[in-house]
């Protein structure tokens, strides 16, 4: 009896050191040199492969290179941390450390950002790239460290477009139909000018939905369209572009703080070379995924614009009056387009 005691005790023992040990701090582990790594975990809603995964993983490359392998990031793609709330909520926790999250969803932190909500603030992605890179862009990001989070800089634009079960040549195509939209009040008050019905719904459910004919379509970008699946359910992906949404990285600023000036230094610069890299990885993915529609029988329509830009023109004061500092925000973005003609 006792023998089996002192057994039980020895795994109990054992069993405990296990666990403890497990129980380490896991974003640092030794390189071969015995020097301590840090390793970030990233996070970000899409899919592996996306515009959005290879620019994470060129911010890692650019990373590992920069700090002689001393600093990596862990990239965990298609929410496997999280929705983007819970992501940006969890970074300014100190849980996770960086985010790619989009405007959108940060306009519920600081709702100065809902200003990249407006329709047609952008005349192209190569616009809305170069302004958010401009003074315009930083003053938002220069709002996020009073909410716990740090700015590294925008990753992709990306213009949003209407998939249904019918082409939409002009503004009057749009009016009745039920749309999914992204919950913000830039897209709500936009369809809501073409006279659609904007429908909030989980994007989860919004597959189903359609399959079901519950809503008779949504807004998304060509990526998302065909790498989830999409064309199986819609004939139709017009390029509307009413809207834009610029991708953030952000990274936790307790994390941030206990970075060295030298780490931050390296950290910032990898982003700022995913950053260039960015916008020309999205034109590519996007133009391939266009004609992958095409070559599938899916029916890419480009709508007339104008009669869309009638159709919104009232949006964008309504919306600037409910943002702070809105008028001047807006006033700002004017002048850096108007910078590059």
């Amino acid at each position: 009896m006792l023998n089996k005691k002192i057994l039980f005790l020895l795994i109990s023992i054992l069993t405990l050191g296990v666990i403890l040990a497990g129980c380490g701090d896991t974003k640092a582990s030794k390189s071969s040199d015995g020097d301590k790594v840090i390793e970030f975990n990233a996070g970000h809603t899409l899919s592996p492969g996306s515009a959005r995964d290879e620019i994470l993983h060129k911010f890692k490359e650019a990373l590992e290179e920069k700090s002689d392998g001393k600093m990596t990031i862990n990239i965990f793609p298609q929410s496997q941390l999280g929705g983007e709330v819970q992501m940006q909520e969890a970074a300014q926790s100190g849980n996770q450390d960086i985010v790619f999250t989009s405007s959108s969803t940060l306009a519920n932190l600081a709702p100065e950002f809902g200003i990249i909500d407006l329709p047609f603030l952008f005349d192209s992605l190569d616009e809305a790239n170069q302004v958010l890179r401009s003074d315009a862009g930083t003053q938002l990001l220069e709002l996020l460290p009073e909410k716990g989070l740090i700015g590294l800089g925008y990753s992709e634009t990306v213009d949003r477009n209407v998939f249904a079960n019918k082409p939409i040549h002009t503004a009057k195509d749009l009016a009745g139909l039920k749309i999914r939209i992204i919950e913000a009040p830039g897209y709500v008050e936009t369809y809501k000018a073409v006279k659609a019905q904007p429908t909030p719904m989980a994007y989860s459910e919004l597959y189903t939905s359609l399959q079901q004919g519950v809503i008779d379509g949504g807004d998304t970008s060509a990526d998302q369209f065909v790498m989830d699946k999409f064309m199986e359910v819609s004939d139709y992906f017009s390029l509307t572009q009413m809207n834009y949404i610029a991708i953030v990285a952000i990274m936790s600023k307790d994390v941030w703080d206990g970075l060295t000036p030298e780490q931050q230094t390296i950290v910032q610069e990898a982003f700022n070379e995913a950053s260039d890299f960015a916008p020309e990885e999205f034109k590519r993915q996007r133009a391939q995924y266009l004609e992958e529609m095409k070559a599938k029988g899916i029916e890419v329509v480009e709508p007339d614009l104008d009669s869309l830009k009638e159709a919104t023109k009232g949006v964008q004061s309504k919306i600037i009056g409910s943002i702070p500092n809105g008028q001047k925000l807006f006033d700002t973005f004017q002048k850096e387009k108007e910078n590059l003609k």
